[in-house]
């Protein structure tokens, strides 16, 4: 609760971390040896071995923002959640403090883990991770680095990916409890290591049925963070926007596998042309662009990129959906 602080203006909540705010212990006195934070960077960074996992009680999927965002957004709403383990009568503050004990609610945290990762180039860190009581995997894409959340072995199922997902937080991209299959068993995650080849992530319910699987080449650069920066595109891509829903700022991400002339249009619900950006010729690479709606209101607006070769032919187009809400 220290991260929510309440507006004695409007009476209401706000998320706003107070200094160090941090999942992990950061505290040192002489003679006492590492503390936790370092203890944990200095033995990832050494590590000799192939592939480094993470284990973590809570999930550590930094796109979970998107859910605090709209917690507090609708921190007055009752939700009513028609399933899973949420009490009836729940309101969207009760969700976003629910929210904020993973490790989303430490960004300070999660930038520090990811930036020693990158800064170091340590390579083939996959995250597990439980507490959510649901499965679903993610390739880094939205976590920040490839996770397996996998919760939901006998115990009652909260279906927050599939919730998240129905309301546009589509923040696990390899499938899931609701994503993949309709059918919210009790499931387990699966690992397989082949080696120094590769490693396979899955689920796979009580009933012996696998609902997603993804496997993560050897040599994957450690974060997306750092592939997007590093690394040459193999494809085009359009990422979903982050935060998702928004305000009052989000992130667009994009590939471009060649040198091309990028535009991305904005437009709302009914098809009118909002907003127009020419992001000129780029090589190729990750790039990403910070939109900040002016003099619009609050709901769904979608926004398409479109890709010319440097001759004016039109090679990749496509569209995705957000949320704005002031």
């Amino acid at each position: 609760m220290e991260a929510f602080v309440k507006d004695t203006v409007n009476d209401l909540w706000e998320f706003k971390l107070p200094s160090n705010h941090t999942i992990v212990g950061r505290d040192y006195s002489p003679g006492t040896g590492e503390n936790q934070l370092d203890w944990f960077l200095s033995s990832l960074k050494n590590s000799t071995a192939k592939w480094k996992f993470i284990m973590s009680s809570v999930p550590f999927n930094k796109a979970q923002k998107g859910a605090i965002d709209l917690g507090i957004a609708l921190q007055e709403t009752v939700l009513n959640i028609p399933f899973g383990n949420y009490p009836p009568g729940i309101t969207g503050f009760f969700a976003a403090v629910e929210m904020a004990d993973k490790w989303v609610g430490f960004p300070m945290d999660i930038d520090t883990v990811l930036n020693f990762i990158t800064r170091n180039k340590i390579k083939n860190v996959i995250v597990l991770s439980g507490d959510s009581h649901n499965a679903a995997i993610d390739d880094g894409t939205n976590a920040g680095l490839p996770e397996i959340m996998a919760g939901g072995l006998d115990i009652t199922n909260s279906r927050t990916v599939a919730f998240l997902s129905a309301v546009g937080l589509n923040i696990w991209n390899k499938g899931g409890q609701g994503l993949t299959t309709s059918q919210f068993n009790n499931a387990f995650g699966n690992i397989t290591v082949f080696g120094n080849d590769s490693v396979n992530l899955a689920l796979i319910d009580e009933t012996g049925i696998e609902f997603a699987s993804y496997t993560i080449p050897a040599e994957d650069l450690v974060s997306i963070q750092n592939n997007r920066k590093e690394s040459i595109p193999v494809s085009y891509q359009l990422l979903q926007n982050y935060p998702n829903p928004f305000n009052p700022t989000t992130t667009i991400g994009y590939f471009i596998p060649v040198e091309s002339e990028v535009e991305i249009f904005i437009h709302n619900i009914i098809g009118q042309k909002v907003a127009e950006f020419n992001e000129r010729i780029k090589p190729a690479g990750y790039y990403n662009f910070l939109w900040q709606p002016k003099y619009l209101s609050s709901g769904v607006y979608f926004y398409t990129i479109s890709a010319h070769s440097t001759d004016g032919k039109n090679i990749f187009n496509k569209t995705l959906k957000m949320l704005f809400m002031k």
